[in-house]
């Protein structure tokens, strides 16, 4: 499932994304990947730490794909929504 992280076709590395068995390294790694749907799915992916995915939340650009998350800890969530 590596190799497919690294495609040259967009929705390749997408699909990759959804198997269980791709590293959180190449998660990571595709958070700057050149395509957006890419970039938000693994923005999704629940496989990121709470470290990342705070970064991700404080990014503009990365914020809404990020809230998606479902690894995102409760505490975290209550604090973005008493804002």
């Amino acid at each position: 499932m590596e190799r497919f992280s690294r495609d040259a076709d967009s929705d390749i590395r997408w699909c990759a994304l959804r198997d269980r068995r791709l590293s959180t390294a190449s998660v990571i790694r595709m958070l700057d990947d050149p395509h957006h749907g890419v970039r938000d799915q693994a923005a999704a992916d629940p496989r990121l730490s709470t470290r990342v995915l705070t970064t991700l939340l404080h990014n503009a650009a990365t914020a809404l794909a990020a809230a998606a998350n479902p690894a995102i800890p409760e505490t975290v969530m209550h604090h973005l929504l008493d804002r």
